[in-house]
């Protein structure tokens, strides 16, 4: 199972305040990556670029933003904030607690997304799944999840920008494929399909009844699709995306 070591805290604590700083609490990002499950030597290792504080990103339209690492040990805010979002989402709330613990070992980065001072969302990459390999196996398949914007900013770009900043960091890490699994009844599946995603496997009736029903939605909503497509290289400009990682 791979798992992380903390890198030292940063030297100076003479950073400016920003979006990923929650009251002046600043922790050191997990981020060197060992792997030991079935004795396979990763394809991927996590550099220091992961523990920079915040990437700057615009959308086609010239919308900017920025993701911060979730950082562990996490602040309370960040937690709360996470909480929030995922109450708002309607989805995996109950799962925050184990996301903790896949970032501490390394099997999951996961960012914030603010418009300036303001939580606006959320993405990740899953490195390994202890659920489902198929996903995420930790060598050449990560899994693009989490992803989520309050609804006020939905429609302006940010998600598909989001979604191809994670793929982009799979490709660094040297995976070859990412992954999604969404309903598979309802709008969720058009988008995966527009960028390029195909099932690769059976549909499996993955999603809690409580949660579907919670939704508003038929049980037959608890069916989930599983999809892929393949990641380009590392050295394919692959989008047109302003990107600058800062500390």
């Amino acid at each position: 199972m791979p798992h992380a070591l903390p890198l030292a805290a940063h030297a100076s604590d003479s950073s400016p305040q920003g979006p990923c700083t929650y009251n002046s609490f600043r922790v050191p990002f997990y981020v060197v990556i060992t792997n030991h499950f079935k004795d396979i030597d990763p394809v991927y290792s996590i550099s220091a670029r992961w523990s920079k504080n915040v990437t700057h990103l615009k959308t086609a339209s010239g919308l900017g933003f920025t993701l911060c690492p979730f950082l562990v040990p996490a602040p309370p805010a960040a937690v709360e904030e996470l909480r929030k979002m995922r109450i708002a989402c309607g989805w995996d709330v109950e799962l925050i607690d184990e996301w903790i613990i896949e970032i501490k070992e390394g099997r999951r980065i996961q960012w914030t997304a603010f418009k300036d001072d303001t939580a606006i969302g959320m993405c990740a990459l899953n490195i390994y799944s202890i659920h489902d390999e198929s996903l995420a196996n930790g060598v050449d398949r990560g899994e693009v999840a989490g992803m989520f914007l309050y609804p006020e900013w939905r429609s302006l770009g940010i998600g598909k920008t989001m979604m191809t900043y994670v793929e982009h960091e799979a490709a660094q890490m040297g995976m070859k494929i990412t992954t999604v699994n969404t309903r598979s009844m309802g709008p969720s599946l058009g988008p995966y399909l527009r960028r390029g995603y195909r099932e690769y496997k059976g549909r499996e009736m993955k999603y809690l009844l409580e949660t579907i029903l919670g939704l508003g939605l038929t049980p037959e909503h608890m069916s989930a699709a599983f999809l892929e497509k393949p990641v380009p290289a590392a050295s394919t400009v692959f989008f047109k995306m302003d990107v600058q990682t800062t500390v």
